[in-house]
């Protein structure tokens, strides 16, 4: 089961995280905590795009 599972789920899928933020939010919000996050999630890839 564990083989199988692996070739239907992308692994690389759940180490990253997307997110749409305005350029105020993305600033204000996330920017300030990224040094905690990547500290409790080393392996995480994270992607602010622009909010359009």
């Amino acid at each position: 089961m564990r083989a199988v599972s692996r070739k239907i789920v992308d692994p690389d899928r759940a180490m990253s995280l997307t997110s749409r933020a305005n350029m105020a939010l993305a600033h204000f919000w996330p920017m300030p905590r990224l040094d905690s996050l990547y500290w409790q999630h080393p392996w995480l890839r994270l992607n602010i795009l622009p909010h359009i």
